[in-house]
């Protein structure tokens, strides 16, 4: 079986290092493999880190600007909204249970994960692509100095895909992070086939 590798991003002050890595095997458990659907995937997870005025996100000061009700409305209708709460709280009590924060539910990162799904779907993968964008637009209106980012599509339910992502050094890198705060996103293509985005930050 075949899974995809992507790439490992890390934002720095200096450089932009761009390495990919297969240490997760990005393997699922067999467990997780549903019939009638494309098998479950998830990539390997994405952080970047950075301060405040870093020049990286200077490209895309024109482009960031706080989402409308409308725009969040409208993109928070096609949340699976049942499957994403159970994931927060999913999160959160794997946080809590190893005495880490809980972290708070951002509608910044709400909307960017949403925007990410959709994205995703559109090309049938799933992917970190234009994660600098997202991560300067936290960087921007949230004041952050940490983001990281975990993604997956297949899974049919919230434990199952948390469950993949913790068994995944990267992911659970993300999950067990030094973060405040968090968005997460689940939508459901036209065939079914549920999309996962979950934004973390500080």
């Amino acid at each position: 079986m075949n899974f995809k590798i992507l790439c490992v991003l890390t934002f720095s002050t200096c450089l932009l290092f761009i390495s990919c890595s297969d240490t997760d095997n990005n393997a699922v458990n067999p467990a997780f493999q549903f019939p009638n659907i494309e098998n479950p995937k998830i990539s390997i997870s994405t952080k970047f880190t950075t301060i405040p005025g870093n020049s990286k996100c200077s490209s895309f000061e024109n482009d960031i600007r706080p989402a409308s009700p409308e725009e969040f409305n409208s993109l928070n209708a096609k949340d699976v909204t049942e499957i994403s709460n159970n994931l927060f709280i999913k999160l959160n009590n794997y946080r809590r249970n190893r005495g880490l924060s809980e972290l708070m539910s951002n509608d910044t990162a709400k909307f960017l994960a949403l925007q990410h799904n959709d994205y995703q779907i559109g090309i049938n993968s799933i992917n970190h692509d234009n994660a600098q964008f997202r991560f300067c637009t936290i960087f921007n209106l949230e004041n952050a100095i940490a983001t990281g980012e975990n993604v997956a599509n297949g899974f049919s339910n919230a434990t199952d895909v948390f469950n993949a992502w913790i068994t995944s050094p990267g992911h659970l890198e993300n999950i067990q992070g030094n973060f405040s705060s968090t968005g997460i996103a689940v939508t459901r293509n036209s065939n079914g086939v549920l999309f996962f985005t979950n934004i973390f930050f500080r």
